[in-house]
């Protein structure tokens, strides 16, 4: 009896052809591999900036959640750039311009992916790089002397740059325009021009005093236009005094009428200082015309160097 038990046994399994399967967790089917367990569930944490150029960093941050195991695996993926990352959070500066719709998912330690939760971020062409340096067509206090507790005034004019500064005490500006100043001490305020080439400074000085006689000499203007040139090009010194007696200007320039302009080609960055003087005593006020040399292509450096404070004479 036993010696045919056993091959009647082995006949009905051949003939049954396969074996129903039941996985852990789900239902089972003839021949087909089934999900372990549930699927996790992502969540995108954070894109910032949603908005930004190309080039400039994007940063991701994402988690997920398994209600019958962990989390251990991320993918993170671009409609326009691919797969970015398989990472919770990460950093890149490679997205392409467009708008970007970013998928991300997760995947648990039994092996299931949960479904991809969308969003977007946009991605603006960058700007073509700059194929002039900044130009500081002007910058100037008037007047250029002042009694302490009186304003004047600061203005500038800035071509070719994508940032405008001034210190001390006023930061960002507009490539053009002028302000009211206060200064209760003598200053010299710089400006600095950029753009992707690099970076120009120009200085100008305002002198403040204690106590001014009446028929002391008024500095109403001294600039250079442009304050900035690239080394073998000119630029053209203005200047406006009043109730002066002689009017000078160092440098090898001498003495001067009460207004006028002139043409200079500084071969370095150069201090100039205009001296107003009658018999009750002196003025000055002291600007910078910064040189620099400029290759197409290269990083500019305008040998820019701070000017002195001169004292103003009994």
């Amino acid at each position: 009896m036993k010696r045919w038990l056993l091959p009647v046994v082995v006949l009905l399994v051949l003939a049954a052809g396969c074996i129903y399967v039941t996985a852990p967790g789900g239902q089972g089917t003839q021949g087909t591999p089934q999900t372990k367990g549930q699927s996790p569930t992502a969540y995108i944490d954070s894109i910032t900036p949603t908005s930004t150029s190309a080039g400039e960093s994007v940063n991701f941050a994402g988690h997920g959640t398994d209600p019958d195991g962990t989390v251990v695996g991320y993918k993170w993926r671009s409609s326009l750039s691919g797969d970015l990352s398989n990472s919770a959070s990460f950093q890149t500066s490679s997205l392409t311009p467009g708008t970007h719709t970013i998928y991300f998912q997760v995947q648990d330690n039994q092996g299931n992916w949960s479904n991809e939760v969308t969003s977007t971020v946009t991605i603006a062409a960058a700007p073509p790089p700059a194929t002039l340096p900044p130009i500081v067509n002007s910058f100037y206090t008037t007047p250029g002397t002042i009694l302490a507790g009186n304003p004047a005034t600061l203005s500038w004019n800035v071509s070719n740059a994508t940032s405008v500064t001034i210190d001390p005490g006023i930061g960002a500006v507009a490539s053009v325009g002028s302000i009211p100043i206060l200064p209760v001490t003598s200053t010299v305020y710089t400006i600095t021009a950029t753009n992707s080439l690099g970076s120009v400074m120009a200085a100008t000085q305002i002198i403040v005093l204690s106590s001014l006689p009446p028929d002391m000499p008024v500095i109403n203007s001294f600039f250079a236009s442009p304050a900035v040139v690239v080394k073998g090009s000119s630029t053209t010194l203005s200047w406006s005094v009043s109730n002066a007696a002689t009017v000078q200007i160092d440098q090898g320039i001498g003495t001067v009428n009460a207004s006028g302009i002139k043409t200079i080609t500084p071969s370095t960055s150069t201090a100039y200082t205009l001296i107003a003087s009658n018999p009750s005593g002196w003025v000055s006020q002291t600007i910078t015309v910064s040189v620099f040399t400029y290759i197409p292509g290269l990083k500019i450096d305008p040998g820019y160097f701070k000017i002195p404070i001169i004292p103003v004479g009994p």
